[in-house]
């Protein structure tokens, strides 16, 4: 089995995730392989600035709006002009619009909550992609990393506490 990671500008747009699934398809070819993707080039930085947004008590709307427009602009690229019924974008930006304005009525964000909002964009992208790679006949499984990964630390520096992980 070999691993293959794709970083944000590799997941960036539908594009790009046409791309990574031909290397994909290719590597399936010879071996089978762990695929790891990152969130779509920038959102994290937007998440984290959506964050600092919620603490200062400004408004976000605009800047959210436009986070979550990119990602299902990238679902409809990728569905051929649909928007696929059972993604969990919708659900998810539901999720994570909850979480800030809770944020911004409290006008703090703990580290851990803080990177339970940066870990939005990894599961965005990677759920995106599983439907994608689903949608186009190529076999798969999608594994949440927070089901089998345990960390200690900083939540928002933390290491692999292998002795705990699966």
């Amino acid at each position: 089995m070999i691993v293959l990671k794709f970083g944000g500008s590799s997941v960036a747009n539908a594009d790009c995730i046409r791309q990574m699934t031909a290397v994909v398809r290719k590597s399936y070819e010879s071996s089978p392989a762990l695929v790891v993707v990152s969130a779509m080039g920038g959102v994290t930085d937007k998440l984290n600035e959506l964050t600092a947004m919620a603490v200062a008590g400004k408004d976000y709307s605009t800047a959210f709006e436009a986070l979550q427009s990119r990602h299902l602009q990238c679902q409809i690229d990728l569905f051929e002009g649909k928007e696929d019924q059972n993604s969990s974008i919708r659900d998810r930006f539901t999720e994570l619009q909850s979480i800030l304005n809770a944020i911004s009525a409290l006008g703090e964000c703990s580290p851990s909550i803080k990177a339970r909002i940066l870990g939005f964009g990894e599961r965005l992208s990677s759920d995106l992609i599983h439907r994608y790679w689903s949608h186009s006949g190529l076999e798969n499984t999608l594994l949440d990393s927070t089901a089998v990964i345990r960390a200690s630390g900083d939540p928002l520096d933390s290491r692999v506490a292998f002795q705990e992980t699966e």
